[in-house]
């Protein structure tokens, strides 16, 4: 006799105990058989059938990576290793076998079905494309600036790159910081102090080989080469919050209009980020505006928090000393910490040096 329940069977034993000839005990014993379950787990692998390559072949260029895979209950994912590296999350994928050394490589296609059981297929396949990966550097030359040559203002390097495969990306550096990432670049010597400077050009090809080409030139903008007129023109101008106020009018607009030839600004608290990034790509703009005009030097506070905070400067004049004040001493001889730095500009105009100080000064109630 066996009961069902819980989708077990359990075993029931009978026992009958005679004491006497007047008394009997029934014992009964009921006892679960051993793991019998109706659904029984399941532990069948996929079977994985590569469909390409074919086993042994040679292979060349760009080729596809197929492969089948069947379960019962269905597949749930899949994976193709190359050489052991993961390349793929899907039943196909497409191998560019330029990108690999010539030789014999393995392929393994993998699925899983959603009891976690996985089945695969590898593969051998030899990879020939004549030359091999591509390793060899792009070609790169500088044609402007000449090497050793002595520079000033605003002067253009230019580079140009050969490559079989093409050019993927371009990097101009000068003295080893970044510039551009293009093969040409509008440099102003002006920022730069006088003598020798590095110029490096790279060109990187789609298979990631660099090449470059570098020189060195002489900065030299101790001399004015255009003799200045006695009377110049000062500018003062609060651009707000950097420049960036969407209610403010547009202040590069006003500076191309009036053509200063020193231009003080205020609230210039974001121009020194990044190595002085808006400051230069300000002074770049304006230069290529007024491009019959002698380049602006630019400087600018450093260490400013706040885009409310802040002063700048661009000249036309040589520049001879630039200096940011801190603090200040006061009457009772102790230093006070002011909250907005100041900027002292000595500038050469028409060989006279005069002196230019920036603040940006508020009213606090």
């Amino acid at each position: 006799m066996r009961l069902l329940e819980n989708r077990k069977y359990l075993a029931i034993i009978i026992v009958l105990i005679i004491l006497s000839s007047t008394s009997i005990v029934l014992v009964i014993i009921i006892v679960n058989t051993p793991g019998n379950n109706s659904q029984e787990q399941d532990t069948i692998l996929p079977n994985v059938i590569i469909l390409s390559p074919i086993q042994d072949s040679t292979v060349s260029g760009t080729i596809l990576i197929e492969m089948n895979a069947t379960d019962t209950n269905g597949i749930s994912s899949y994976a193709i290793y190359i050489n052991g590296v993961f390349r793929s999350g899907t039943i196909s994928y497409s191998w560019d076998t330029i990108q690999e050394s010539n030789g014999i490589h393995t392929i393994l296609c993998e699925a899983t079905d959603p009891s976690g059981n996985t089945g695969s297929n590898s593969i051998s396949v030899t990879v020939e494309n004549g030359g091999g990966a591509d390793t060899t550097p792009p070609i790169v030359t500088i044609i402007s600036p000449l090497g050793n040559s002595i520079v000033s203002g605003i002067v253009t390097i230019t580079t140009i790159a050969t490559d079989a495969n093409g050019i993927s990306s371009y990097a101009i550096y000068i003295n080893d910081i970044l510039r551009s990432g293009t093969n040409i670049y509008s440099w102003n010597t002006t920022q730069e102090m006088d003598g020798s400077h590095a110029i490096l050009c790279e060109a990187i090809d789609p298979s990631g080989n660099n090449g470059s080409d570098t020189i060195s030139v002489i900065v030299n903008n101790s001399v004015i080469f255009q003799e200045p007129s006695e009377i110049f023109k000062l500018m003062t101008f609060n651009i707000k919050e950097s420049g960036e106020d969407l209610g403010y009018p547009d202040w590069k607009t006003v500076v191309q209009e009036e053509n200063a030839d020193i231009i003080m600004f205020i609230e210039t608290g974001n121009w020194d980020d990044n190595s002085n990034t808006k400051l230069n790509q300000y002074v770049n703009e304006f230069n290529t505006y007024f491009s019959d005009e002698d380049p602006y030097i630019g400087y600018c506070t450093q260490g400013i928090s706040f885009s409310t905070d802040g002063a700048a400067l661009m000249s036309r004049y040589p520049v001879i000393s630039y200096n940011q004040i801190t603090h200040v001493p006061l009457d009772n001889t102790t230093s006070y910490d002011v909250t907005h730095d100041f900027y002292d500009v000595e500038v050469n105009v028409s060989g006279t040096l005069i002196h230019i100080i920036g603040s940006h000064l508020k009213a606090m109630s």
